[in-house]
């Protein structure tokens, strides 16, 4: 299946230059009722979000809304554009620390294929979390488009005396009020905590120092790992996603954008393909 971004043509030289794609935290998105929930152990900074659209014919309310009034472009890529690989991961570290003596803080992922590797689930402020079991399925999927997302939401969220417990994944960020529903979105989800204000590529070893202190701090003052402070977060893309790339150029792109497409498509993804919109606009 084919999915779609519509946005201004400023933004696709940064995505081809940089090979990736941004997720925006889900409380920074434009419908205010979506994810209206929060509690000790989860709210919606854990959560980023990469939008497109299933829907394959041009629609004019999201060239004007995300693509400059027409005058942006509409990105089209294979589902998912992303590269799934096996990720294990078992570093941890024992306590020293009073009554937690012996214990042992860390990670642990044994070989769950994720649409990340481990250099990109360690980033700068923050740290990837699987959102379940099945990543594969639950990573993207349709927006669900509900009367009220407050009420639906509460299927997947249930509070008691021993903590919170949490159901459906990545389910929590594809809920959206139905006035939206012309929009046919089709979301990746991520999940993350607060993790080291490091560079994991430059010194894994450093990070995982600073991770360690991170966790086994927040365990013995009995907290939750905190949601990161950034907005974003930028994943990589597959090379074959580029060469199956397709720029559609909006009605009302000005010359000079339209030149700074081309030139920054013929440089990072010379096997993609440019067109022009079917939606004329005067």
């Amino acid at each position: 299946m084919d999915i779609h971004h519509y946005t201004k043509a400023a933004t696709l030289p940064l995505i081809l230059k940089s090979g990736k794609i941004r997720f925006t935290r889900a409380d920074c998105l434009d419908d205010k009722s979506e994810m209206p929930f929060k509690t000790m152990h989860i709210d919606p900074r854990n959560f980023f979000v990469s939008s497109w659209t299933h829907k394959a014919s041009e629609q004019s309310g999201q060239w004007y809304r995300y693509a400059d009034a027409h005058a942006g472009v509409r990105i089209t890529m294979p589902s998912p554009p992303f590269e799934f690989q096996n990720v294990n991961i078992d570093f941890y570290r024992e306590s020293r620390r009073g009554e937690f003596a012996g214990k042992k803080f860390g990670i642990q992922v044994k070989d769950v294929a994720l649409p990340y590797s481990v250099s990109s689930m360690f980033g700068d402020g923050y740290v990837l979390s699987p959102c379940s079991g099945n990543i594969q399925d639950d990573f993207g999927g349709k927006v669900v488009y509900v009367p009220d997302p407050a009420a639906h939401v509460k299927r997947f969220i249930s509070n008691n005396a021993d903590g919170t417990t949490i159901v459906g994944g990545a389910q929590l960020a594809r809920i959206k009020s139905t006035p939206w529903e012309d929009q046919a979105e089709y979301r990746f989800v991520l999940m993350a905590i607060a993790g080291p204000q490091l560079s994991y590529v430059e010194s894994p070893s450093d990070y995982r120092i600073a991770l360690y202190d991170l966790i086994e701090a927040n365990a013995i003052a009995a907290r939750p790992m905190p949601p990161p402070a950034i907005m974003s977060i930028d994943l990589p893309i597959t090379a074959a996603a580029l060469d199956s790339l397709v720029v559609t150029l909006g009605s009302n792109i000005t010359e000079e954008d339209r030149d700074l497409v081309t030139q920054a498509v013929e440089r990072y993804a010379p096997r993609a393909e440019i067109v022009g919109s079917r939606l004329v606009t005067r």
